[in-house]
Order: structure tokens, then sequence, then C-alpha cells
């Protein structure tokens, strides 16, 4: 199973679910008041105990979710999501970036919840490596 977590934040306590990506289905949830690194680990056991075999995990990359990770499951694949990746990228790009290289990564970073198959990946990779050859004088 590839194994999708993520935590959201309410006013008086932190919710984090961890789902199966294939369907949604969840696989369990726990009420904190953050994202704990002793209880994400107790979690991730618990699903290995029940018989959950797990491919790969999908996260936000939260630090005290990957450290467990990398504690109950050193061999596992871990992907970081998407969704937070361009989230994070537009952050830092501002929503009306001065110069011309940020303009075009802008365009880019957009594109990226668009990338559904491996030909998509392919093309998306080749437009962030072109953007990248055009301007890596700035860096």
């Amino acid at each position: 199973m590839h194994l999708r977590m993520d935590a959201t934040y309410f006013s008086q306590f932190c919710l984090v679910a961890y789902q199966d990506d294939y369907d949604g289905y969840t696989q369990l949830i726990r009420f904190s008041d953050r994202e704990h690194y002793s209880e994400i680990k107790e979690d991730l056991d618990n699903l290995i105990r029940l018989g959950v075999q797990l491919e790969s995990i999908t996260t936000d990359g939260h630090k005290s979710i990957l450290k467990a990770i990398k504690k109950s499951l050193p061999d596992i694949i871990i992907q970081r999501c998407l969704v937070h990746i361009q989230r994070m990228c537009l952050l830092w790009l501002t929503r009306y970036p001065k110069h011309i290289a940020g303009q075009e990564l802008r365009r880019i970073v957009l594109m990226l919840l668009r990338v559904k198959t491996e030909n998509d990946r392919l093309f998306w990779t080749k437009d962030i490596e072109q953007w990248y050859k055009t301007h890596k004088k700035l860096y």
C-alpha cells in the first residue's frame, strides 16, 4: 500500500490522518496537540503490527514525521507531497515575481499539480531543466 500522511490543525487540536493513497480509505487517525515524533512512530509501528504492507509514504516533509518513518521503516520510499511542494514554491516566489526568471519559474510551478502520468512528469521535468539551463547564471 502507498500511505498518505498529513496533519490538519484546528483551533484546539491537531488531527493526523493515515490514508491509503489508492482509494483514500483512512487506515488510522490520531488526535493530538501537534505532530509528535513518538506518536507518529507509535502509529506507524501499530500499522506494521496490524499487517499493513507499506510500499511508500507520501508526506508534507515535517521533520518529526520523517524521523518517525526512518526509524520505523528505514527502507521505505518517502515522497514529498506535490501540493506541499507547490505551496512552498509559490510562497517563496511571491504572487508577482519581479524578475523574468521568477515569473517563468512560477508558471512552471503552477503546472506541477497537472502532472498525472509518467509522460507528464517527463515534460514537466524537461521544462524545469530548461528553465535552470536558461537562468543558471543567476546562481
